[in-house]
């Protein structure tokens, strides 16, 4: 929860990222602001993780990781952006290889190779925005 003269002051979220770590952004903005974020554990809730996106797995990687890669370039050090990509497109897809592999699961390697690509595909668009600050 945020107070909507805060969340104008802060300019909102961040439209570049879809779905994830834009709540992350936000909350570093805030803090550099000055402002305090507080973490309230007492109120009980239960969050489903991934409730909606389970259907379209493919969309919910190329999306958490398109996100990661738009975050680290925008918050990290160039060195750790750079290296955090070169993970994220290299050894975080073969990982994911090698267990739906091991696991002989064609579904999940079938998603897991959809959503490298589109991630892939998309990297013109992710080297154009990397130089937000």
């Amino acid at each position: 929860m945020i107070r909507a003269a805060t969340f104008q002051a802060l300019g909102g979220f961040d439209e570049r990222f879809f779905v994830y770590l834009e709540d992350l952004d936000l909350s570093l903005r805030a803090r550099r602001m000055g402002l305090l974020t507080r973490f309230v554990a007492s109120p009980p809730s239960f969050h489903l993780g991934g409730g909606v996106s389970r259907q379209v797995k493919a969309e919910r990687l190329f999306y958490a990781t398109r996100s990661r890669l738009l975050y680290g370039f925008k918050r990290l050090p160039a060195w750790q952006a750079w290296t955090h990509a070169a993970t994220a497109l290299v050894c975080e897809p073969l990982a994911r290889t090698v267990r739906a592999l091991l696991r002989r699961s064609w579904q999940v390697l079938r998603f897991t190779w959809r959503g490298c690509a589109l991630v892939y595909r998309d990297l013109p668009a992710l080297w154009r925005a990397r130089r937000w600050r």
